[in-house]
């Protein structure tokens, strides 16, 4: 019998299943959907915390008095009350005052890597992981002491 032929479903079932939770839940995360209707300050308050003040270093258009941070701001509430969304509006105001406006980089292109890369990391680590444990259960590592190891035991013990 083949070592795939020995590997039932309730083996690897259960880890599709929490892959496919991970994936629905990162999905649902990173989702700019909004649930149900928001007031116009609720939403202007929540898009002004994504763009950055263009004056102000490290505070967001939401937290800055600054006449820049203001201006952006009544853009916002503008664009909120022509029917826009979240996301017309933010490549509004990218394209007005360039991608550094935004706090988090669209995550399209090459800026999209930043945001990819770490993930492909941690599930090729994971992969290599798993491999290697399997190897090591198949060569018998790990699965008790070897009559070698008892030897050495013995040897050092003085007996």
């Amino acid at each position: 019998m083949t070592r795939l032929a020995k590997r039932s479903p309730a083996r690897w079932l259960p880890w599709v299943v929490l892959g496919a939770l991970v994936a629905g839940a990162l999905a649902v995360g990173t989702s700019g959907g909004s649930a149900g209707r928001q007031s116009i300050d609720h939403r202007v308050e929540r898009v002004a915390r994504d763009v950055r003040c263009p004056q102000c270093s490290g505070q967001s258009a939401a937290d800055s008095d600054a006449e820049t941070a203001v201006a952006v701001r009544a853009t916002i509430r503008q664009q909120v009350e022509q029917g826009r969304t979240d996301g017309q509006i933010k490549r509004y105001l990218a394209d007005r005052y360039g991608q550094d406006i935004l706090e988090r980089p669209p995550a399209t292109g090459v800026a999209g890597l930043v945001w990819a890369l770490p993930v492909v990391g941690f599930v090729l680590a994971l992969t290599g992981l798993a491999f290697a444990f399997r190897r090591w259960k198949a060569q018998g590592l790990g699965s008790g002491p070897t009559e070698e190891d008892r030897r050495l035991v013995e040897e050092a013990r003085g007996g």
